[in-house]
């Protein structure tokens, strides 16, 4: 399939609240049921579970959209006694309100509206940056600048997680959103999110580009990509 970018009707300031907050939690079921959840979460638990034991941990949760992501981070650090502060940011109003409305009982997450090509984090103000199922909403100039935004800011490292671009993942979703699917931001962006995302390859040179060095892609189930950055001389990353 070509990269095409088709706008997804989630991301309009002017969406209707309800639709978007329906279409949200329907993204948090799918998630955790297609490995959108393993995408995102394995390849960095991994490496917080190589810092001492009860290091704390910061995280920034780039485009978190629901917050399912950052929810499920931080009842895995809880599960391992590894305190967390999680900074969720998105640019979009409406999803932050939705997060914030389900996050009551997470204290160590904090809501930040802001875009990811202009974070409002020092450099190297957290441990890892996480972006999860978001890099395929930018065209590429801005998907390269929301990259080189994470590397920026995090210390330790970068994990980015997304869907794959694939023609038996297109039909796939073409099927289940219209069978199973009510909401048209669900029908639409369904689709849509395919025919955005990048192919394994392109994620890679994305990463090249954006001056992620080293960074190492890898495939998981359900058509998921998730790309790896380790900042040089992040000795504390290190086994122990």
């Amino acid at each position: 399939m070509r990269h095409r970018l088709t706008a997804e009707w989630m991301d309009d300031p002017e969406v209707d609240a309800y639709l978007l907050a329906d279409d949200l939690r329907t993204l948090a079921a799918l998630n955790a049921l297609l490995g959108g959840v393993r995408a995102a979460l394995q390849p960095l638990l991994r490496r917080v579970n190589r810092l001492p034991p009860g290091m704390p941990v910061r995280v920034a949760d780039v485009a978190t959209g629901g917050g399912d992501i950052a929810r499920r981070l931080v009842d895995a650090c809880r599960r391992r006694g590894r305190p967390v502060r999680v900074v969720a940011l998105d640019r979009h109003p409406k999803a932050l309100a939705y997060a914030r409305s389900v996050a009551r009982n997470y204290p160590e997450i904090a809501f930040v509206q802001a875009d990811a090509r202009d974070l409002p984090l020092a450099d190297g103000d957290v441990d890892f940056a996480l972006l999860s199922q978001a890099l395929h909403h930018l065209p590429e100039s801005d998907a390269l600048q929301a990259l080189r935004e994470l590397k920026r800011v995090a210390r330790r490292g970068v994990a980015v997680a997304d869907l794959r671009r694939h023609p038996l993942a297109y039909l796939w979703i073409r099927l289940l959103t219209t069978v199973w699917f009510r909401n048209p931001l669900a029908r639409h962006d369904g689709p849509a999110s395919i025919r955005n995302a990048f192919e394994r390859g392109e994620l890679g040179e994305l990463a090249a580009r954006a001056g992620l060095e080293g960074a190492t892609v890898q495939c998981f189930p359900f058509y998921r990509l998730a790309l790896v950055y380790e900042a040089v001389g992040a000795s504390e990353c290190a086994h122990v």
